[in-house]
């Protein structure tokens, strides 16, 4: 079974060499793709990068798992469509077309991603797509801005949003012949001037949702299918009732187009149906108006026809292929030709040879025909970036000034006399015309004579692009600093002074670059700032720590900073300050007491000086501890159970207090209300203390480590206070029958008992105890009509008693 396939695939092969056997001007090439090996590649992508324009791409059977990318204009074409697979991974988009006239057939599509598509023709006219099977994707066709592409015998299942969609930029599409089956929404036309049927065959699609139906049993719908959006227009006129499995002619083709006379001119094509053909031939009209007919030879089993012959007459041959099978269904193929002629020979020229987008291109053709003359000129200008042709002209010479700089491919086809053609392609390369920079700057406010450290300065270009515009200011500023904009100024400070060389990189919408570099001088011109200089602690007790202190800034760096202290004797002390970071102090311990002034001299790197103001403290004896007074405990030094315990003191240092501690089981701070010293009031609040004695004593302590302390101090809990009743609930006016009255009743010390005292309405009363639940409550049968009063007695766990007021109700 293994030898005869290869047998099989070597017959093909054979025939596929003859069948595109190929004179120069055909350009023409066959590339083979073979998963399991063997062939020019694996993949099909790697074949597709290195195809020519025309060539066909021969895929084997198997599964390719890729994402193709079509921007050549190529043939791919699969062994079969039920066993070439290509699955996309379920990432992206299957294929991708990008250019014009490429031609897909015999594969199966399968296995996109999420929102993609098993075939999208982006900006891609003139493709066909035939006999392919497209299955499980979320769009199975998608066309965005793309026209005059003909798909057609395909089918198209099971696509997860829409078979097949067209946008609203593609137009003179032709859709027939094609099997929708099990699509979210098999079709949905959002462009213009599409059909979905074959006029001239009166046929269009089949689509399994198909409700209409056929009285005369032609196998045509009666009724049009509509394509979404629904619309008088987006219509299948011919919907078919089967789905389509009739004949097809597949990839006819003359090889080589253009032969020399005597020479053999091979016609192919593929044709395909689900039963055996009985008829196929081919139908040749001769330059003299004579025709030929004859009949196709098949290949061994396979599928492809070929009729080889040799033609002594020039001038232009027009064939056609007709074919029949047993069932009785029939095509016949659009007319083809191919010319029986010696290929006029195709040269041009240009100048200038390295042009700009501002130069007009002169180009001349060169080409000329050795048995005749040359009757016709066809140039196109292609630009691959836009994937279409920019302009066309149609005379032996012309100017043209190309819009951008890049890289354009420009072809010449030239026919002659006996209507053969030739076509050459060249690829100039349009310069672009880099810009020129220039910059300049100018300072903002505050002026001070010459550009200084912190000062804002404006630079702004004066750059410029012949062709085109800036895009892109780079500005370097020589410290370090770049910044990169698109507006044509920028606005910069300098942290330090100095001579700085400034670029300016400009692009242009090109990408073109220049760069320009100019220094500037940077000047120092302002002293370090002194602030907040304090002396803490102040007054200060002899023979204690004071710390001077102040924060220095310098738009650049500080030298040095002196501290100068005056003492009461009237020597004068001279120090360096420490610092960390931009905060500069320094530590006295003075003995003499009395007032001290000091200040603080200072300089930045670059000799610009600053001094601050005259300050002053003093040192005082003999050193004291705070003092601690009106000590308190609210309220009353009687706290009631259940509330809060408030102690408070007044405490005062003529240096500052540090801490101030009570003494109350184990030590706790206490809260200041105080000034900058520390003095003033300090309380602590002791949260619900229990029912009995407590002492306490405060200590207070200065920052030079001096404490005091107060003798203990005595206050009492206790709980004075009966249990509170609230939230008493009864029935006010009510008929003979049950009572029932209930309330909370709420003491720090716990209920003991609650009892309830009513007095009837015949005189009688009772005395009982309430029933405790979530809430105290008592139920009581009243029968005699009249008024009843009652009221609520309770003691708690310490003998606390009280009553409710007196309340009443009535029964009738």
């Amino acid at each position: 079974m293994k030898m005869k396939k290869e047998i099989m695939c070597i017959s093909i092969l054979l025939f596929l060499l003859l069948l595109y056997f190929r004179v120069d001007v055909s350009r023409a090439n066959i590339i083979y793709v073979d998963a399991n090996g063997g062939k020019d590649f694996t993949r099909i992508q790697d074949a597709i990068a290195a195809a020519n324009n025309g060539d066909t791409i021969f895929i084997y059977n198997g599964i390719y798992y890729e994402n193709l990318i079509i921007d050549k204009r190529v043939t791919l074409l699969g062994e079969g469509r039920d066993s070439v697979i290509i699955d996309g991974g379920g990432s992206g988009n299957v294929i991708i077309v990008r250019i014009n006239g490429v031609e897909i057939s015999e594969v199966s599509i399968r296995n996109g991603g999420p929102g993609s598509a098993g075939i999208l023709l982006d900006n891609a006219d003139y493709v066909t797509i035939s006999h392919c099977k497209i299955e499980g994707t979320y769009y199975g066709i998608v066309l965005s801005s793309s026209s005059y592409n003909t798909i057609r015998e395909n089918i198209i299942s099971n696509s997860g949003n829409i078979g097949i969609h067209i946008d609203a930029y593609s137009h003179d599409n032709s859709v027939y012949h094609n099997n929708f089956i099990n699509n979210g929404v098999h079709a949905f036309d959002n462009g213009y001037s599409n059909m979905w049927y074959n006029e001239e065959l009166r046929e269009g699609n089949y689509w399994d949702d198909y409700q209409g139906s056929d009285s005369d049993k032609d196998g045509i719908g009666d009724d049009p299918y509509p394509i979404e959006p629904a619309t008088e227009i987006n219509k299948d006129l011919y919907p078919l009732i089967q789905e389509y499995i009739g004949i097809g002619i597949l990839h006819l083709q003359a090889i080589p187009q253009i032969q020399v006379p005597n020479k053999s001119v091979n016609i192919s094509c593929r044709i395909v149906s689900n039963v055996n053909i009985k008829t196929a031939y081919v139908n040749i009209t001769f330059p003299n108006g004579s025709y030929l007919q004859h009949n196709l030879t098949k290949l061994g089993n396979t599928s492809y026809y070929y009729f080889n012959h040799s033609y002594s007459l020039k001038g232009e041959y027009y064939y056609y292929v007709y074919a029949e099978d047993i069932g009785n269904s029939s095509i016949t193929s659009d007319t083809k030709k191919f010319v029986i002629a010696y290929a006029p020979h195709v040269y041009f020229s240009y100048s200038p040879l390295q042009p700009t987008d501002l130069d007009t291109v002169n180009f001349v053709s060169n080409s000329y025909d050795s048995d005749g003359s040359i009757i016709n000129y066809t140039w196109s200008i292609y630009d691959p970036i836009l994937k279409k042709a920019i302009a066309k002209f149609y005379t032996s010479s012309f100017s043209y000034r190309f819009p951008d700089n890049g890289d354009y491919e420009v072809s010449l086809t030239v026919v002659d006399n006996d209507g053969a053609w030739n076509t050459t392609t060249k690829t100039i390369e349009i310069q672009n015309i880099p810009p020129v920079a220039n910059f300049s700057w100018e300072l903002l406010p505050p002026y001070y004579g010459k550009p200084y450290v912190g000062q804002q300065i404006k630079f702004y270009s004066q750059s410029y692009d012949r062709d085109g515009e800036i895009r892109i200011y780079k500005w370097n500023f020589g410290d370090g600093n770049v910044v990169v904009t698109g507006s044509n100024y920028t606005i910069y400070s300098y942290s330090k002074n100095g001579v700085f060389s400034v670029s300016l990189t400009v692009t242009d919408n090109d990408y073109g670059e220049a760069s320009i570099t100019k220094s500037i001088t940077i000047y120092d011109i302002f002293p370090p700032s002194i602030e907040n200089l304090t002396a803490y602690p102040n007054p200060q007790e002899a023979g204690s720590s004071i710390n001077i202190s102040c924060s220095i800034h310098d738009d650049v760096a500080v030298a040095y900073a002196w501290l100068i202290v005056s003492t009461p004797n009237g020597s004068i002390i001279n120090v360096t300050m420490n610092f960390t970071g931009n905060e500069y102090f320094y530590k006295f311990v003075f003995s003499d007491p009395g007032n001290y002034s000091y200040h603080v001299l200072t300089s930045d790197v670059n000799g610009n000086k600053n001094s601050s103001s005259q300050q002053y403290f003093n040192i005082i004896v003999p050193p004291s501890p705070p003092s601690i007074t009106n000590v308190s405990v609210a309220p009353d030094w009687q706290v009631e159970y259940g509330s809060d315990a408030n102690i408070s003191c007044l405490v005062i240092d003529n240096v500052g207090v540090a801490s101030v501690v009570i003494e109350l089981n184990g030590n706790k701070t206490m809260h200041g209300i105080t000034d900058a010293m520390g003095n003033g009031l300090y309380y602590y609040v002791l949260e619900f203390p229990s029912i009995g004695s407590y002492t306490f004593k405060i200590c207070a302590t200065d920052v030079n480590g001096y404490a005091n302390s107060t003798s203990y101090f005595e206050f009492t809990v206790a709980d004075t206070m009966p249990p509170s009743i609230e939230q008493i609930s009864y029935k006010k006016y009510m008929l003979q029958g049950w009572q029932n009255i209930s309330c909370n009743i709420y003491d720090p010390s716990d209920v003991y008992e609650a009892r309830i005292n009513v007095t009837m309405a015949d005189g009688s009363y009772i005395n009982e105890s309430m029933t405790k639940g979530s809430n105290y409550y008592y139920n009581f049968s009243c029968n005699a009509t009249g008024i009843y009063y009652f009221y609520i007695w309770t003691m708690d766990t310490i003998g606390n008693s009280g009553r409710s007021k007196l309340y009443n109700f009535s029964v009738t």
